[in-house]
């Protein structure tokens, strides 16, 4: 059950936040900031990965994969957002 909210969150968020405010600004820093968020699992997960796991061996390896795997997810939802915006822009 965990999993949906680390996993379905931050798709929810990204989806929402670029179609909310995204889609219809003019600033263009606002239009990529699930691609920014994006960007930042990805460092995140670098880091995970290239950390001293200690006597837990290959737990950095665990926690660099949920980090890409929230990345995936976030720009899975700003995939979606953009395309729900093309579809209503195509049908006004």
């Amino acid at each position: 059950m965990e999993l949906i909210w680390y996993l379905g969150g931050p798709c929810l968020g990204a989806f929402l936040f670029q179609l909310l405010i995204g889609c219809r600004t003019a600033c263009r820093p606002l239009r990529y900031v699930p691609l920014y968020a994006f960007l930042l699992t990805l460092l995140f997960g670098l880091m995970a990965l290239r950390g001293d796991a200690g006597f837990f061996v290959g737990l950095n390896a665990a926690a660099a994969l949920l980090w890409w795997l929230i990345g995936a997810c976030i720009l899975a939802g700003y995939g979606l957002a953009h395309f729900v915006c093309r579809v209503q822009q195509n049908n006004q």
